[in-house]
């Protein structure tokens, strides 16, 4: 899947919106918008920023140029991982417990 398509699928689970809605927001038809999504063809720019905007996001967010919540999750807990050895047992607790108390998707 293309980048877009992850951002795009990011941002609608954020907004929790559909890609129905995102289409109608944005006023790229439904067909598009699941392409797009499904990375099965990129958007033009014109069409990424109308896609932006309706999702209230800059075209640098969608575009992956400014990272996601995603991201600097992603980031965090490869760093954690890579220094799992260097945290104390009660570190390693309180981190199992927050992300056990995220909400899921």
């Amino acid at each position: 899947m293309h980048q877009t398509g992850e951002r795009l699928r990011f941002w609608l689970a954020q907004r929790r919106m559909t890609q129905r809605d995102l289409a109608v927001a944005s006023g790229v038809t439904e067909a598009a918008v699941s392409k797009y999504v499904n990375g099965e063809r990129e958007p033009r720019a014109i069409t990424l920023t109308k896609l932006a905007s309706a999702l209230g996001v800059s075209t640098d967010e969608l575009m992956g140029v400014v990272p996601t919540p995603a991201d600097d999750l992603e980031n965090s807990v490869t760093l954690l991982a890579r220094n799992m050895d260097q945290l104390t047992d009660d570190q390693r607790e309180r981190i199992i417990r927050a992300l056990a108390s995220r909400p899921r998707k």
